[in-house]
């Protein structure tokens, strides 16, 4: 371990420039900015394309909406009628039955003055 100076350890300095190949160098420059750039493009496409899906989906859902809406609104329609249809038979029926109670109450009074 005497023998060995700090001279001859070559300590390891991350940090340290390096000599580097200018044409390397350029060449990993430009396509780090290409695969950049692709990136960008590929999440902006995504983003569009996802972006149509989802109003794509929203538009239908509000069409579904629509029609469970009218479909409701008929059924009630239908229901509001045929409440008026039953009112109006009940009280036909009141009547009649109202109008042939008098009736027999007048004849039986005067079946029991004769």
């Amino acid at each position: 371990m005497n023998n060995l100076t700090s001279k001859e350890l070559d300590v390891f300095d991350p940090f340290a420039s390096k000599p580097k190949s200018n044409f390397f160098n350029k060449l990993g420059h430009q396509l780090g900015g290409m695969f950049v750039s692709a990136k960008k493009a590929a999440t902006n496409k995504y983003l569009d394309v996802t972006k149509g899906i989802n109003q794509r989906i929203e538009e239908e859902q509000r069409l579904i909406d629509q029609e469970i809406f009218a479909h409701l609104a008929a059924q009630a329609e239908e229901f509001e009628q045929e409440v008026r249809k039953q009112k109006k038979r009940w009280i036909q029926v009141s009547l009649g039955l109202i109008t042939f109670s008098l009736f027999a109450g007048a004849i039986g009074t005067y079946l029991m003055l004769i």
